[in-house]
């Protein structure tokens, strides 16, 4: 019983309670990250601030950083706050404007350093300690840091407690992501993998509407993270069982056969007589090495992905299409600023938005396949953002940038799952993890960059940073085109299969290795 034989239980177990347990507590899971990796944007949310000197007869600055009081200027070192698109934020509460305001900027880099290192660091950890119990451990550390940034005395303080609680909001992901992906049948697993975008679509609408009913900092604080952590944790470990496939990895037989029985009997499918003699086995530990299920996972290193030129050439494109979907996604997500447009507007039709990018990539990628899907989304997000520098910024047509501007957001998001699915498959079973996961770090690598990037462009001109943005993006498709067609394929197994992928060497080799697995399940039998 290897991976392809718990595809087949979880075929033949059919969809049903078992798994939608698990993907409701999933998306649940995938949802409070959502809400918590936009969340920054509305606590630290922009504030209209005047100097609340209290010497008379002084003169004020039109900035209200400083004031001129008998000849002499001094600092503004006290501001009142007027309630605008926010009633308090962290912005109000530490004084981050003047001299100050650049500590507020630090969150998209705290963001992007914070993801790239819990995504190499965490896959691993994961991957040792189990996606049920890591679950379980970043939720609980997540729910400490929530509380600690909460009662943070200063903001350098609540910045360092926010860098590791990105690592466990990412760690939390990808525990999240992983259940879902390996607890799916094969034909439900594209349904999975749309179904997590929308939850984090979901989050950002729900944080939206939060702020709008009450835009007071702590309590978004405590609706975006402390409410949820507990809650995700406590129900992942009470109902959630460890996922079959990281078991049988680990060689634990005994607590595969408890799963798979708790599939079949929670989904009220009967188990076919050739699982249960599979099950005998395992739970006897009748482990013969001959049988597939006691054969050691063997990991090539990661270099070997680059052996040569042609996949060079692919890994080069698939990282300049994480680059550009990065530093798009996050840089509209994180600045609306850039159309003039009030943020909780703009993050909850974004929320709307995201089930129609998922409709459109999915139509795309099985109709006409990822490379088309990748091109299209990344052209056609490019041309919005060339327009939507030029569309009106006042009057009655003001309404043309909030579409342009979603619109963006949402061919990009098509393009960003497109991106997950294209790399996922080209990638060989034995490096798939580590490959997106390299891809996944490099976009992450040029995002810490996107806070430094908007603001000097916008120096020269404020429509800079979004042109910037569209030529990354038409550039990424131009790339798009070194990378082979996976739709309709089998994905590789290993560096060779890999090496040879575009070509009818590959073809045969996967029916040759196809005949052999269907003959040593034939003597199983």
């Amino acid at each position: 019983m290897s991976d392809i034989e718990i595809e087949d239980v979880l075929s033949r177990a059919k969809f049903g309670l078992w798994n939608i347990k698990v993907l409701l507590l999933g998306l649940f899971g995938i949802t409070s990250c959502s809400m918590s990796d936009v969340f920054m944007p509305l606590v630290y949310g922009d504030m209209n601030f005047k100097c609340a000197v209290a010497k008379a007869n002084a003169t004020i600055a039109k900035n209200q950083c400083s004031y001129v009081y008998q000849n002499s200027s001094a600092k503004c070192n006290q501001f009142e706050y007027m309630p605008g698109n926010f009633e308090s934020t962290m912005v109000s509460k530490f004084d981050l404007v003047c001299d100050r305001a650049h500590l507020a900027d630090y969150n998209s880099q705290i963001l992007m350093i914070g993801q790239m290192i819990s995504f190499a660091l965490f896959s691993t950890i994961i991957d040792m300690i189990g996606r049920k119990t890591g679950l379980v451990i970043s939720n609980g550390l997540w729910f400490v840091c929530s509380l600690m940034y909460f009662l943070a005395p200063s903001v350098e303080i609540a910045l360092v407690i926010r860098f590791f609680e990105v690592m466990l909001i990412s760690a939390n992901f990808i525990s999240c992501y992983m259940l879902i992906a390996e607890s799916l049948p094969s034909k439900y697993r594209a349904i999975g993998t749309n179904s997590t975008e929308n939850a984090f679509g979901f989050g950002l609408s729900i944080s939206a509407l939060i702020s709008l009913l009450y835009s007071d900092w702590k309590f978004l604080v405590v609706t975006r993270s402390l409410f949820p952590t507990l809650t995700l944790g406590s129900l992942g470990f009470l109902f959630l069982e460890e996922s079959p496939k990281w078991l049988l990895r680990k060689r634990k037989y005994r607590q595969v056969a408890k799963v798979v029985k708790k599939v079949f009997e929670q989904n009220k499918c009967e188990m076919p007589w050739i699982i249960k003699e599979q099950l005998l086995k395992l739970e006897n530990k009748d482990c013969n090495k001959g049988i597939r299920f006691c054969k050691k996972f063997n990991c090539p290193p990661f270099w070997q992905l680059f052996r040569t030129k042609k996949t060079i050439l692919w890994m080069v494109a698939l990282s300049l299409n994480w680059i550009a979907c990065v530093i798009v996604y996050y840089g509209l997500l994180f600045s609306p600023k850039l159309f003039n447009i009030r943020i909780q507007y703009y993050f909850l039709l974004c929320g709307f938005f995201t089930p129609l990018a998922c409709l459109l990539q999915y139509i795309l990628a099985h109709r006409f396949g990822r490379r088309v899907a990748m091109i299209v989304s990344l052209l056609l997000a490019g041309m919005c953002l060339i327009s939507g520098v030029f569309s009106p910024n006042k009057g009655k047509l003001f309404f043309i940038r909030y579409i342009i501007a979603c619109s963006s957001y949402l061919f990009i998001t098509s393009g960003f799952i497109t991106l997950y699915m294209w790399h996922s498959e080209l990638m060989p079973s034995n490096l798939r993890a580590i490959g997106v996961g390299m891809g996944s770090i490099t976009g992450r690598f040029a995002g810490i960059f996107i806070s430094f990037i908007i603001t000097f462009l916008s120096g020269i001109w404020s429509g800079l940073p979004v042109i910037f943005f569209a030529a990354v993006t038409l550039l990424s498709a131009l790339f798009s085109l070194l990378i082979p067609e996976t739709r309709g394929q089998l994905m590789p197994d290993d560096i060779e299969e890999y090496e040879c992928y575009d070509t009818e060497k590959y073809r045969v080799l996967k029916k040759r290795r196809m005949v052999l697995l269907q003959a040593r399940d034939e003597t199983l039998i």
